[in-house]
C-alpha cells in the first residue's frame, strides 16, 4: 500500500463506487476514491491512488478485482 490506513496491504476486494474525493480536490488538481467492498464483506472508501487493477479486462467499474498497492 502506498499510502491510507483504513485496509490492510494486500486486501483485495471489488470496486462498488468510483467518485471525486471532493474534500482533497481543488480547481487545479482532481482527485478519487474509490469504495472496496473486501472479500469478508467490509467495505471502505480509500484514495484512488492507493489501489491497482488486477483484471484490466473487466468491462465495468463495479466488478472490478483490486489490490491494495504494496
Amino acid at each position: 500500500m502506498t499510502g491510507g490506513r483504513t485496509v490492510p496491504w494486500g486486501t483485495e476486494g471489488t470496486v462498488f463506487w468510483y467518485g471525486g474525493d471532493t474534500f482533497r480536490s481543488n480547481r487545479y488538481a482532481s482527485f478519487y476514491r474509490v469504495g472496496l467492498i473486501t472479500d469478508s464483506g467490509r467495505r471502505a472508501f480509500i484514495a484512488a491512488e492507493n489501489v491497482t487493477a488486477l483484471d484490466d479486462a473487466c468491462d465495468q467499474v463495479q466488478q472490478l478485482p483490486i489490490s491494495i498497492a504494496s
